[in-house]
């Protein structure tokens, strides 16, 4: 017996005659009531090593008091199955075999060469129309590029929409998109590897406890003004307000830059919605180790709601592998109005906001959170105000409060073309000591009392560019403040 097999048969033995018999309904043995236990433990194994086929659910007969069984057992019971039936015990070529420890490429564009019939997909499941499918190219549908996948695949692995999936497909008939006929790995991780999958809602949030430093060798201003005065941390929900011209697109780029270089173990996920093509093509070529989900100004209000969601249930699996996930999106402004645009409740709010147009972004940046086990989601997403609309002002008011860190761009600084625009007084990080050290939280809140009309954002700034690091900041602020205080 194999090892797999003798683990599941160890598990089912030390469960009651009552939990074998609910684990019987939910792998399929008939009648699981009518037997004892070394029976209905002979059959779970036999479904198990596939020398039997379970059987539907009989609806005859008086209801079960009730259909709680144990997720695991019943987990391994899919795994002997998997591993038993031949379709993922052995690989057709060792040499493609993907290694358990090698670094997921998370893009969704990729094709390759297998063999001479198939070829190797990836991209991200979604659910559409009672059929499961690969988006290969920017998570949005696209004419004879996507894969189907069979629900016999989706039920074998218990596969996920948002999973980002690597299979061979073959096309069986020219002009038909192509099917999957062989999982290779599911996020990363062989099928047969895969562990009871957590569910992200269960998953217990907590507060940011571990920044992401963006100060680097070469690195611009924006990040080391935002490590000391908006720190960011895993599982932040951020905002960055901004009016028009302002510089928002720019810091979010320079974000992106920063955690993909010092933290390439991060997922970065770049989201644009009702964005300018032009700036599409900019933070494709600038932002390097991230993925870029875009949807232009020139796609309808649905498409743009697609890739969003999307985009935040592939981040979700992420997460409940354990990982840490950045989605850094321009703009929940924007993607409200389209939520907004599609949205008849008969109510509305000032400024002509549906409130029914607010729940999904709402339950988007509601998202990011830092989770208690490992793994977190970490939201930064842009907010126009002062745009001349009222409704962008009422959208902003809607997430100030759902937010515990804002980066709040100034309008009169991008006009004296000081940049980063940042007003610091306005800006900042709830909990901030958890993320911050004492040097660095005692020199953040001296230099925001100083702030006013004699000692402004191009003083400080210049005081940041006469030292490296933050660290050697802290370290000769005391000398300077002292200068400074004196010269008054």
């Amino acid at each position: 017996m194999g090892d797999l097999l003798q683990q599941l048969k160890d598990e089912l033995e030390k469960r009651s005659i009552y939990d074998l018999r609910q684990i019987g309904r939910a792998v399929g043995v008939k009648r699981p009531a009518d037997m004892n236990k070394e029976p209905l433990i002979g059959c779970i194994l036999d479904i198990a090593e596939c020398k039997s086929a379970p059987v539907p659910r009989s609806a005859k007969g008086a209801p079960p008091k009730s259909d709680a069984f144990d997720k695991e057992v019943v987990a391994l019971v899919d795994r002997c199955k998997a591993f038993y039936g031949g379709v993922i015990a052995e690989y057709p070529d060792e040499e493609k075999k993907p290694e358990e420890d090698a670094p997921v490429d998370f893009s969704v564009n990729s094709v390759s060469e297998y063999d001479d019939d198939e070829k190797v997909y990836t991209g991200i499941l979604e659910f559409s129309d009672k059929f499961w499918f690969l988006r290969t190219h920017n998570f949005e549908v696209t004419s004879g590029g996507d894969v189907f996948v069979h629900t016999s695949f989706v039920n074998r692995f218990r596969l996920r929409e948002g999973d980002f999936i690597t299979c061979k497909a073959k096309r069986r008939k020219e002009g038909e998109c192509p099917g999957a006929t062989y999982i290779i790995s599911v996020n990363g991780v062989r099928p047969d590897m895969l562990n009871p999958r957590a569910v992200f809602e269960r998953l217990v949030p907590c507060y940011p406890d571990e920044r992401y430093t963006l100060e680097r060798r070469g690195g611009t201003l924006t990040d080391r003004v935002i490590d000391l005065f908006s720190p960011i941390g895993k599982g932040q929900r951020a905002l960055i307000v901004s009016p028009p011209k302002a510089g928002k697109t720019t810091i979010l780029k320079d974000i992106a830059c920063a955690i993909t270089d010092n933290y390439p173990e991060t997922c970065v996920i770049v989201l644009l919605i009702d964005e300018r093509p032009e700036e599409v093509t900019d933070i494709r070529r600038t932002v390097n180790g991230a993925q870029v989900v875009y949807s232009t100004f020139d796609k309808g209000e649905h498409h743009h709601i697609h890739a969003a969601t999307l985009a935040l249930e592939h981040a979700k699996r992420l997460v409940e592998a354990g990982k840490d996930v950045v989605i850094l999106m321009d703009s929940i402004t924007r993607l409200t109005r389209a939520y907004n645009s599609v949205t008849n409740s008969g109510r509305m709010l000032s400024g002509g906001l549906d409130p029914q147009a607010l729940i999904e972004p709402r339950k988007f940046f509601g998202a990011a959170r830092n989770i208690e086990d490992g793994g977190s989601l970490t939201i930064i997403a842009t907010a126009l105000i002062d745009t001349g609309s009222r409704l962008d002002d009422v959208i902003y008011e809607e997430f100030k409060s759902a937010g515990n860190m804002e980066i709040v761009l100034s309008r009169e600084l991008a006009e004296r073309r000081v940049f980063p625009a940042i007003d610091i007084k306005a800006s900042g990080a709830r909990k901030e000591e958890l993320l911050l050290s004492e040097g660095e939280l005692s020199l953040s809140y001296r230099l925001r009392q100083m702030l006013g009309k004699q000692f402004g954002n191009e003083s400080l700034y210049s005081m940041i560019n006469k030292t490296e690091t933050n660290a050697e900041m802290c370290e000769r602020a005391d000398e300077w403040l002292k200068i400074y205080k004196d010269g008054r």
